[in-house]
């Protein structure tokens, strides 16, 4: 039986000294002299008030995974983590949310889902970019845009990737998967998203209407886009202002990406070439511009 206790202080720095330690030598970025070494050593460091929490946590860098699921066999670090995978199985879902159908089998799920109500964004990127963040798990992931890491890896052709679902996708290059069938046509599609924009060329539905002028849009984007570009003035929408060259913004994201025009900050980096762009719309656009014969082999 675990003894509860908690770590006395010289445990806690010995073990985040380590741990320091081994990461600053075994990843490359860190002989970087432009990034802060003092900074950068807050994304590592974790602190446990019980001593199997840390056991717990230990395995995600010994990767040993005790708990088997009975049903699948795959392994967890902890079974607590096994108990919300069995969920998966079994179809439950405990966590109801009280504003809208929505259901969930963890705790944590539901109170990042409820942030989408509130519009809370309590995660923020305050080393690098001020960026906000309804889930901790989206920060983490977003850090790897600053660090470049990519640690997930194609086993067939070595590809890496900084999320697991971008390997999961680029995985259906090599396996010619297209999971996501329309039930209308033939057509079939290897991302779900693709599924919904494909859908509304059968439908015709526009989903999102302009509340200024009535305008239709299918995508959000393209009325907020719209929104800024046609009714900024009309509304005096733009409270959001640039210290260095006086431009003004309606949004405080659209602030952030022009200011990388001065900082020269380019976060998007280009799976196929290399190069890098200040927006994930120009990411996107170079893609279908430039390695079109790629993308159409990753539909594929």
């Amino acid at each position: 039986m675990l003894i509860r206790r908690l770590f006395s202080e010289t445990e806690l720095i010995s073990f985040t000294n380590l741990l320091i330690y081994f990461v600053r030598f075994s990843h490359p970025m860190f002989s970087i002299k432009l990034v802060r070494w003092k900074n950068m050593t807050r994304l590592f460091r974790r602190k446990f008030k019980w001593i199997e929490n840390l056991r717990v946590h230990y395995r995600s860098h010994t990767n040993e995974r005790p708990f088997e699921c009975a049903i699948c066999s795959k392994r967890f670090t902890s079974s607590s983590s096994l108990k919300r995978y069995t969920r998966t199985h079994t179809g439950e879902k405990p966590y109801q949310c009280q504003l809208c159908p929505s259901a969930f089998t963890q705790p944590g799920n539901l109170k990042s889902h409820l942030r989408t109500h509130t519009g809370q964004t309590p995660f923020e990127c305050d080393i690098f970019c001020k960026k906000l963040f309804t889930r901790s798990a989206d920060l983490k992931v977003h850090y790897r845009v600053h660090t470049n890491e990519r640690p997930f890896e194609c086993h067939i052709c070595s590809k890496r990737f900084s999320q697991s679902s971008h390997l999961k996708r680029h995985t259906r290059v090599h396996t010619g998967e297209r999971p996501y069938q329309c039930q209308l046509c033939p057509s079939a599609f290897t991302q779900s998203n693709s599924l919904k924009d494909h859908l509304r060329s059968h439908t015709g539905k526009t989903l999102f209407e302009c509340d200024m002028c009535g305008k239709q849009f299918t995508h959000s984007s393209s009325m907020l886009r719209h929104k800024k570009t046609i009714h900024a003035q009309q509304t005096s929408l733009q409270p959001h202002q640039c210290q260095l060259c006086n431009a003004s913004f309606i949004q405080p994201s659209d602030l952030q990406v022009h200011l990388r025009r001065h900082t020269g900050e380019r976060p998007f980096k280009c799976d196929f070439c290399g190069k890098t762009f200040t927006t994930s719309s120009n990411l996107r656009c170079h893609e279908r511009n430039t390695h079109a014969e790629e993308m159409s082999a990753f539909q594929k």
